[in-house]
């Protein structure tokens, strides 16, 4: 195929298809923290790098000459020769974020033995912990907490919205490249459903993908089969 440049931006290169009425855009890979429109902005993310102003790209600063070393870098200081430590780059869970300009600042845990302490919500926590200690049946299997709004729902609420981040899931950095906000939702009437998104960078914006439903009969996605053994209290 022959192809003319219509125009080479930062993160875009344009083309057109010559003798076709079609136009192609490859995009450069987005950098995790920072997906593109709508993507949720954490506030433990933190800031760009100083020296090569990348946003979550691996760099760090050695604790014996206070240098900044870029991700891209090898793994040791230039000036002193220190050698990266192994938690330069660990991350905590994600217990705060915005979304659409939404605050979520409640972190949950499947795992925690006591009661949601505000009752009025207690049908959101109940409907995820079954779906979640399906899929993860160990205690301190699932890492990541998931985050209600700042604003409590009302008692007559049928929906709810939860968000979270899997980056604490994986343990290596190159792993980690493949972390994903996912948003959680939970509808009680008519029907009780919890619906899972993947929020997935396309063209530097935020679409919702699919990955989990607890109806398929509803959901506007077609599903893979959950093919192992279900014990009938986790079915929906």
């Amino acid at each position: 195929l022959q192809c003319g440049l219509v125009a080479r931006h930062e993160n875009r290169h344009w083309v057109h298809v010559v003798g076709t009425p079609y136009d192609l855009c490859e995009w450069t890979a987005p950098n995790r923290l920072d997906q593109g429109a709508h993507a949720p902005v954490s506030a433990s993310q933190g800031s760009a790098c100083s020296q090569c102003n990348v946003l979550g790209g691996g760099c760090w600063t050695c604790e014996k000459c206070k240098s900044v070393i870029c991700g891209h870098m090898p793994p040791y200081c230039r000036q002193c020769r220190t050698r990266k430590p192994e938690n330069a780059n660990e991350e905590e869970p994600v217990t705060e974020a915005s979304v659409d300009g939404v605050l979520y600042n409640r972190p949950y845990s499947v795992d925690e033995e006591a009661p949601w302490p505000v009752k009025k919500e207690r049908w959101v926590t109940s409907m995820v912990s079954k779906v979640y200690k399906t899929a993860y049946p160990m205690p301190g299997e699932l890492k990541m907490p998931l985050i209600m709004p700042a604003e409590e729902l009302d008692a007559d609420a049928t929906r709810c919205v939860l968000v979270c981040n899997d980056s604490v899931q994986y343990d290596d950095d190159e792993s980690k490249q493949r972390m994903t906000w996912k948003v959680i939702e939970v509808t009680r009437e008519p029907h009780e459903i919890v619906n899972v998104y993947n929020l997935v960078s396309h063209a530097r914006r935020m679409h919702r993908v699919l990955v989990y439903s607890t109806c398929s009969q509803l959901a506007l996605h077609t599903l893979a089969p959950i093919m192992k053994p279900r014990s009938a209290d986790t079915l929906p």
